[in-house]
């Protein structure tokens, strides 16, 4: 599992491949969004991808990075990528550390 520090922002690599291991062709649609376990809403919603590659970098903003409880948080991040009659969903799990938890030099 990745660790982010609070209010960072993070590039998530993702590379798409066919069954056999070749770079997935065609593309026609990614989307992708951030969540917090147990929650309904997202914290960045839906956001497609304008030019999809099979091998790409999804910019994660410090905005969805950001604790409200506390302590650290857990996050996800949501891909979902469809090509021809294929659509296919991949979780990425991620921790968020609290600034607030980091002891300090007084």
């Amino acid at each position: 599992m990745y660790e982010c520090p609070e209010k960072s922002s993070f590039c998530l690599n993702v590379v798409l491949k066919d069954s056999n291991g070749a770079p997935l062709t065609p593309i026609d649609e990614v989307k992708w969004w951030v969540g917090k376990p147990r929650e309904d809403d997202p914290i960045i919603e839906k956001t497609e991808v304008e030019s999809p590659e099979a091998d790409m970098d999804i910019v994660v903003p410090k905005e969805a990075n950001i604790c409200t409880s506390g302590r650290d948080e857990e996050r996800f991040v949501i891909v979902m990528v469809r090509s021809g009659v294929h659509t296919v969903y991949k979780q990425f799990d991620y921790s968020v550390i609290n600034y607030s938890l980091v002891p300090y030099e007084e």
